[in-house]
């Protein structure tokens, strides 16, 4: 019997280790040191007119102020918020108060009856304050844009007349685009409710005819004669008409 021969096992060889690849250690990035400029995000602080806010802008972890932003035109920076421009009454900068003449002018609460009017039963008068005139009266009727230009002037008229015949006078402002109906209708009323002794016309104003009903026809200062526009410095103290 023919004897079976097993091969040989033959252990296959180890694997050679290779070896291993070194890892460089990491970088450590040096820590950067820095103070928080504000103490809490979304502060926010007034800077004159503009306001910045807190918050973290750049790569370290502080807190910092912002870049400036404006508040928007007729506001002002307040705790860091802006806010609408208001007198003591809360009226807004440059709009009438609900108190009559008062005028609310950069901050300051003024009498300015020539654009806010007056209470009822008082007339406007020359310093811009209003009073109860129950005495004998001038009407100054002035074109809106000189009035402002005329303060001293018609102060002037005003004391004048007081010292010469004891008229107090009342100013009232129109735009010149005022139809001639407004104008008549605002006359009427002071001689309906006043002792009216004269009307002084100043600037580009529409207007009817004044007379004085005294006075006779063909007289020089009849109706056709009476100059409706008249020098700011002229006494017109004849009690008037307006037709």
């Amino acid at each position: 019997e023919e004897e079976v021969v097993k091969p040989e096992e033959v252990t296959p060889p180890l694997e050679e280790e290779l070896p291993k690849e070194e890892v460089p250690p990491e970088e450590v990035k040096p820590e950067i040191t820095c103070q928080n400029e504000c103490s809490q995000a979304d502060l926010k602080r007034c800077s004159d007119n503009s306001y910045q806010t807190c918050g973290n802008y750049d790569e370290d972890n502080c807190l910092e102020w912002s870049s400036i932003t404006n508040c928007p035109s007729n506001t002002i920076c307040q705790n860091g918020s802006c806010i609408q421009q208001k007198c003591a009454d809360g009226t807004l900068y440059g709009e009438c108060s609900v108190n009559k003449p008062k005028h609310c002018d950069n901050g300051t609460l003024i009498n300015k009856c020539s654009i806010c009017g007056c209470p009822t039963d008082q007339l406007c008068q020359t310093d811009g304050s209003c009073k109860t005139v129950a005495v004998n009266t001038i009407l100054l009727l002035v074109e809106d844009i000189l009035s402002e230009g005329l303060t001293q002037e018609l102060n002037t008229y005003s004391n004048d007349v007081k010292r010469e015949f004891g008229f107090e006078t009342t100013l009232k402002t129109f735009p010149s685009s005022a139809s001639v109906f407004e104008i008549k209708s605002y006359i009427k009323q002071i001689y309906n409710n006043y002792k009216l002794n004269g009307v002084l016309l100043t600037g580009n104003l529409s207007t009817g005819k004044l007379y004085n009903p005294e006075i006779a026809p063909g007289s020089i200062w009849y109706s056709e004669g009476l100059p409706l526009h008249d020098y700011i410095y002229q006494d017109i103290y004849d009690v008037c008409k307006y037709s």
